[in-house]
């Protein structure tokens, strides 16, 4: 399972969204491996139709019309320790991998996480997953400059997306 969702994930990050939407997926994986951006092994592990279904979303739709889409984007961000269970009285380097957010019509923002993991509902997810969004739209309003409005979780799993805020 693991293994499958990192093919999924390494999907996300290396496709050309035009195709993958133009052609499918699958033809995007194979367009990928050919450039060694995937392995074979990874290659068949990839959900097509779950990569399919993202495609033809109301989410991958606004990502579309965006201005302005960042994918993959690394963060370091300094924080309280209280986060991590400390006194409030030293700062922490939080560091990480946003895996996309965009630019929404009114020039605020939205963060987009993939998942791969199952889940027992939407809730589930939200708990599992909360505090890294969190980290993630403090990390997206520093380097905008501008609010975040909206967080979701697109997950493959469930076939839809998950709001967080």
């Amino acid at each position: 399972a693991a293994d499958k969702g990192t093919a999924n994930h390494l999907f996300m990050q290396f496709a050309d969204f035009e195709i993958a939407s133009f052609l499918g997926a699958e033809a995007e994986a194979k367009r990928l491996a050919e450039k060694g951006f995937v392995t074979q092994e990874q290659l068949e592990l990839m959900d097509f139709k779950a990569l399919d279904k993202f495609f033809v979303s109301p989410l991958y739709d606004r990502m579309c019309k965006s201005k302005a889409m960042y994918r993959e984007k690394r963060f370091s961000v300094e924080e309280s320790d209280i986060v991590v269970g400390g006194a409030g009285k030293e700062k922490i380097l939080v560091q990480g991998v946003i895996d996309c957010f965009f630019q929404n019509p009114d020039e605020t923002y939205t963060v987009v996480d993939y998942k791969t993991d199952r889940a027992g509902d939407k809730n589930e997810l939200i708990s599992r997953h909360g505090a890294q969004i969190s980290f993630y739209c403090a990390a997206v309003q520093r380097m905008t400059g501008r609010p975040v409005t909206k967080a979701v979780i697109y997950s493959f799993s469930i076939g839809d997306e998950v709001e967080v805020i």
